[in-house]
């Protein structure tokens, strides 16, 4: 039993298919099992000092993260139900499984920088949804930004925020 602020920021069975009333979470254990182990590499060798020659062995798999970091979460699967309007839950996850990698054409040919906030006593927030675009276009009530919608990644000028720890964050 969740108690405390965790019961607030729980669902369980979030990536579950349903078919014949029997449940399946292959979805959970073999694809984003093996993005969040792959991503975990990931994570630290961008976070590391010397990230720019770290991240080599690992940069499909960073971007992969990303991504799914992205979909994946409440806001990113009510922003694709809004996109393609799926008839059911088992259509979205699977239109989700599509979609994945959708980004990483456009961050891979981003330029990334890797900010920090060692000196500072202010430091980035991790959250359940850490992928953010943000284009200085686009003000936080623009109609066009509205849950779950953000400024396209297509934009000019969009950035891509993704923090990496406390002290470090990426943006493309």
């Amino acid at each position: 039993l969740l108690k405390g602020p965790g019961k607030f920021f729980f669902e369980t069975d979030l990536y579950t298919t349903k078919f014949f009333n029997l449940e399946n979470d292959d979805i959970e254990k073999y694809l984003f099992g093996k993005i969040d182990t792959d991503g975990a590499a990931a994570i630290s060798a961008m976070a590391s000092p010397d990230w720019m020659r770290e991240i080599h062995p690992h940069i499909i798999n960073y971007y992969e993260y990303m991504d799914a970091q992205r979909l994946r979460t409440p806001k990113g699967l009510n922003w694709l139900t809004k996109v393609i309007k799926p008839t059911s839950y088992n259509e979205l996850l699977l239109k989700m499984l599509e979609v994945r990698r959708m980004h990483c054409t456009m961050w891979a040919e981003a330029s990334m920088e890797i900010v920090s906030a060692n000196d500072s006593t202010v430091k980035f927030i991790v959250s359940d949804n850490p992928v953010t675009f943000y284009n200085s276009v686009f003000y936080p009530g623009n109609m066009q930004c509205s849950f779950p919608f953000d400024p396209g990644i297509e934009l000019k000028g969009t950035r891509t925020l993704f923090p990496l720890a406390l002290n470090h964050c990426a943006v493309l």
